[in-house]
């Protein structure tokens, strides 16, 4: 409940990770970076909840940090072992 709530409790996980293929995202605090078909996006959930201002130009040094999270994050996990049924990759 904690984090559904927004505090930032002991309990809280410090980043949530996402991916599907080439696409992926990292929820970290306010922050939210996604990238689907090669497009990376910086969004500021506290004050843009909609995700209307990408702010990856803007805030290259939290658009960094936010991409390295996901580097190891990522380096972590395997390749997937799966694949769609209509053949796709998920990108």
């Amino acid at each position: 409940m904690p984090v559904l709530q927004g505090s930032q409790s002991a309990l809280s996980p410090r980043a949530i990770f996402w991916r599907m293929g080439a696409q992926y995202a990292v929820r970290s605090g306010d922050w939210k970076l996604v990238s689907i078909r090669g497009r990376v996006e910086l969004f500021n959930l506290k004050s843009d909840i909609a995700e209307a201002n990408d702010l990856s130009k803007n805030e290259l040094g939290k658009l960094k940090e936010m991409q390295s999270l996901f580097a190891a994050w990522n380096k972590e996990n395997i390749p997937p072992l799966w694949r769609r049924s209509d053949g796709g990759s998920g990108d």
